[in-house]
């Protein structure tokens, strides 16, 4: 919101914005220029070099569309103008390859034979002890090999799983009745159960992650089948088998991530 006159000033973004005029005018002046400096002596990230190239006035229910990196600035024209910006965000590598890094750190948990502990009965004498010793390199090399880690696929689940987190302001409230898993499975035969407006589904194979978790790993067959509706047609119902406690489509609809 910026009254006459008001703005950022020129600056970019590394993602691409839909600029939605919603009261007021404003003026956007644009450029795609290659020069992406900003001053140093500003606490926003305001470019030291702007060169206008293109410029529109847009209305209430106008909107303009800004591909990454494009140079842009916004000057209000009218008292009370209000422009709502809605960033298409992509992750960095970094925080990918960080996050699928983290989960898998954690799945190190479900292998027992990584509790052994390390031996080194070949290890030959050394005058450099301070050196790492070779035994372990070796034995820690084997290790990382048998685990498959310069692989992608042992990392997408990590990533997968990352990816479907909702975003941190998201709230589910959970289902304002308690019912029970009995309850559930008649109210599941006779009415639509779809995902809350701020779950995330996101599908890797035949593996449903639902805000962050696998939902679909040692489920019956026909639970894993509803899973894969909800992600692919956002919606299920009818009959699902057997609904016990442990049933995710349960314990996802208890903790308010699914709805019907």
């Amino acid at each position: 919101m910026a009254g006459p006159g008001g703005g950022v000033g020129p600056h970019f973004d590394s993602y691409d914005v839909f600029l939605i005029q919603m009261s007021g005018r404003r003026r956007w002046r644009i450029s795609e220029q290659k020069d992406l400096t900003l001053n140093p002596d500003l606490p926003l990230k305001i470019l030291q070099h702007f060169k206008v190239e293109q410029e529109w006035d847009l209305g209430p229910g106008d909107m303009l569309y800004l591909p990454p990196h494009v140079a842009h600035d916004g000057i209000a024209l009218d008292a009370g103008c209000q422009t709502w910006s809605v960033g298409f965000r992509a992750q960095s590598y970094k925080e990918m390859l960080q996050e699928g890094l983290w989960r898998l750190a954690e799945s190190l948990e479900d292998i027992p034979e990584l509790e052994q502990r390390f031996a080194d009965p070949k290890q030959a004498a050394t005058s450099s002890a301070e050196q790492l010793p070779e035994e372990i390199i070796q034995q820690v090399a084997q290790k990382l090999k048998s685990l498959k880690l310069d692989r992608v696929e042992t990392f997408l689940p990590g990533i997968a799983a990352y990816l479907s987190e909702p975003k941190p302001q998201s709230y589910f409230s959970g289902s304002a009745k308690e019912y029970s898993s009995e309850e559930f499975k008649c109210l599941l035969a006779k009415q639509v159960l779809a995902p809350h407006p701020q779950t995330r589904l996101l599908a890797l194979g035949k593996t449903i992650y639902c805000n962050g978790e696998d939902m679909t790993s040692g489920q019956a067959s026909a639970t894993q089948k509803a899973w894969r509706s909800l992600a692919a047609k956002k919606r299920v119902t009818g009959e699902v088998g057997e609904i016990t406690p442990e049933n995710t489509l349960f314990s996802a609809f208890e903790a308010g991530w699914l709805v019907f």
